[in-house]
């Protein structure tokens, strides 16, 4: 509970002293990415100090529980960079990963400097599609999602499709085992608005290659979001 007003009272503090005058970080934004098998990510993030004075890092904080940041050198001599430097445990799935760091030094003017991290995490199913739609009162066609398995992780067999309720019916055709396949959907009917969540499910040994998910929805025309 503690860390949670600390965190509340450092975005406080940023929103009311702006960015700092003198120590920046080298982006707004780092980007990276996880590799297929990493379970552990670790990056630095680059500041530097424009100030004509040395000054210290006093603090540097994350509301994440799955990330852990340091900064091995503190004190950072005028127009030198200093390192964040960052270690991540991916989590069970394939979502992007994105926070903010906030960094507390005491360079005069304005000391509180953020930056945020966005981490794509890759999955092994490459669908065509995350979401097949269908006009509500249109013909019921079937659609298809190309599912393809990262080279690098091949052979990787598909074990399940599932979808909740009776919406939708599938049929899964198997074009190299292990490799891609191709599941062929069409809705029972269009005569209302609808939505399905489908569940693909691997032998991935990896947790967050299990399983993956994708939608089917009956809406109205224009794209209406089915709720």
């Amino acid at each position: 509970m503690q860390q949670i007003f600390a965190w509340i009272f450092l975005l406080t503090q940023l929103a009311v002293a702006g960015p700092g005058k003198g120590v920046a970080f080298e982006k707004e934004e780092f980007s990276f990415s996880a590799d297929y098998t990493e379970t552990v990510k670790e990056f630095d993030l680059p500041f530097t100090n424009h100030t004509d004075k040395a000054i210290n890092v006093l603090k540097v904080e994350t509301s994440c529980a799955c990330m852990k940041v340091s900064v091995e050198e503190p004190r950072v001599e005028p127009g030198k960079t200093g390192q964040v430097h960052c270690i991540v445990r991916i989590p069970d799935n394939t979502q992007p990963i994105q926070k903010t760091i906030l960094m507390q030094t005491d360079a005069p003017g304005g000391g509180l400097q953020s930056t945020r991290v966005h981490l794509e995490v890759s999955s092994i199913l490459k669908l065509s599609t995350e979401r097949l739609a269908w006009t509500i009162k249109a013909a019921t066609e079937e659609k298809t999602v190309r599912i393809k398995i990262a080279e690098a992780a091949q052979p990787t067999k598909l074990t399940k499709i599932e979808c909740p309720g009776t919406l939708f019916e599938w049929t899964l055709k198997t074009i190299k085992e292990g490799a891609e396949y191709e599941l062929r959907i069409h809705p029972k009917t269009t005569e209302k608005l609808a939505m399905g969540i489908f569940q693909i499910e691997t032998d991935s040994q990896i947790p967050r290659h299990k399983r993956r998910s994708f939608f089917a929805v009956i809406e109205m025309a224009g794209g209406a979001v089915v709720r």
